[in-house]
């Protein structure tokens, strides 16, 4: 599984703002599956701001 190499992130905690590392993670993907079992849409780079309309929209494309 790809991981991201993390980043810095500042946290605002109960004695002021923290810097910490978010170290390295694994990378969001997205899949849908069909009934057949078979991926028709795949997205690497899955936004979670945007990913529900993302797949909303290729379900949409798909039904057509």
């Amino acid at each position: 599984m790809p991981t991201n190499k993390g980043k810095a992130i500042k946290v605002k905690g109960p004695n002021g703002e923290l810097e910490t590392n978010l170290g390295v993670f694994i990378s969001r993907w997205t899949f849908v599956i069909d009934k057949d079992g078979k991926i028709v849409y795949k997205n690497e780079k899955a936004n979670t701001a945007k990913d529900a309309q993302q797949v909303l929209e290729a379900l949409e494309k798909l039904e057509k």
